[in-house]
């Protein structure tokens, strides 16, 4: 079944200020793509994210995919873009622990530090960028089934899901 065709013309909104008082941040690192980028949208604006902060090589948040896939919960959520190595400094000096998806991270079942967070999401095939890693004050992975594992990695959107339920739960 394909969606009808519809067309609309519309200003791509100003990004807004980063609001320093929200209790989570998300922060995607060199998603390429715009499926990705759509599905990470519309399941921050589910868990209540405000504010999504994209590197400045992540697809486009407009993007006709995009849009597609967010369900219209892109002109819910601030969306910007941004040098994450500047605006993860500003994250840390407004008291937020910035926490980062990486396969060698601690397990996110056993991450218990409620309050401000920034969950930063990293690129399709090579993570988190190095200069964004080290800035990252923990690391947090979603364990597997080591017994059955035949799969390499989760999908972005599907770790970014997860990791938000957790975050938004212990919040």
């Amino acid at each position: 079944r394909n969606p009808n065709k519809v067309l609309a013309v519309a200003k791509i909104p100003e990004a807004k200020t980063i609001d320093w008082n929200a209790s989570l941040i998300l922060v995607l690192d060199g998603i390429n793509d715009p499926g990705n980028v759509g599905t990470i949208i519309r399941t921050a604006k589910w868990f209540g994210v405000q504010t999504v902060i994209c590197s400045e090589d992540c697809a486009d948040a407009y993007d006709r995919k995009v849009v597609q896939s967010t369900m219209g919960a892109l002109f819910h959520v601030n969306i910007c873009y941004r040098n994450l190595a500047e605006i993860i400094d500003e994250c840390q000096k407004n008291d937020f622990n910035v926490i980062g998806a990486a396969m060698n991270g601690d397990s996110i079942y056993n991450h218990s530090k409620p309050g401000k967070n920034v969950l930063v999401i990293g690129n399709e095939s090579h993570g988190i960028s190095n200069a964004i890693l080290e800035k990252c004050n923990d690391l947090v992975t979603i364990p597997n089934n080591e017994i059955e594992q035949k799969v390499e990695s989760l999908n972005a959107g599907v770790a970014a899901s997860i990791l938000l339920s957790e975050l938004t739960r212990l919040s």
